[in-house]
Parts: structure tokens; C-alpha cells; sequence
């Protein structure tokens, strides 16, 4: 998980929305299929914190200060945002690119 943390997510797509709930909608076409995403709210905070130039530590540092210490600890918040963009990165929305 360490090695992890110095990778920088980089969006695949710039194709998305805001639902009427405020989270955000994903639209690729990356590998030659038409998908969508919604996010729930964690998921639209690290999806807007996504530049291609920050790192994994400096998201979940970002997202930790958004939430304003939810009661959720840093350790669980890195974890639940790690398996988060793994799974984006699975789905072809993003790919990782070293730091």
C-alpha cells in the first residue's frame, strides 16, 4: 500500500456531471465501450482532487481536511480512497502514473 501512495491518478476522461443529489456522474468511452459511474460523496471529493500531479497521500491529506475529521481515521480514509481508485483504474477511468 506504501508504494501506492507516491502514484498519481489521471483522469481518462473529463466527461462528467453533477446529479441532482450533488454527486458526480462519470462518462467514459475509454476502451471502446460507453460507461457511466455515479459517485457517492467521498468518491466526488477524490474525483474533483484528481489533477494528474497530486499523489495519493497529498488526496487523502486534501480529503481529510474537506471532511473535517468525519470521525473517520486517516488510516481507514487512505484505505477506502486507495480501493477506490483501484477500482476506478479497473473501469478504465483512470490510469496511474508514477510521481
Amino acid at each position: 500500500m506504501s508504494a501506492q501512495l507516491e502514484l498519481c491518478p489521471v483522469k481518462l476522461t473529463e466527461l462528467w456531471k453533477r446529479n441532482e443529489d450533488g454527486n458526480i456522474i462519470i462518462i467514459s468511452d475509454a476502451d471502446f465501450q460507453l460507461k457511466t459511474c455515479v459517485l457517492n460523496k467521498l468518491g466526488s471529493l477524490v474525483w474533483e482532487q484528481i489533477d494528474g500531479n497530486k499523489n495519493v497521500s497529498q488526496l487523502v491529506s486534501e480529503i481529510k481536511c474537506q471532511i473535517n475529521n468525519d470521525g473517520i481515521t486517516e488510516e481507514i480514509l487512505t484505505e477506502d480512497i486507495i480501493k477506490f481508485l483501484n477500482s476506478l483504474h479497473e473501469k478504465w477511468f483512470i490510469r496511474w502514473k508514477e510521481n
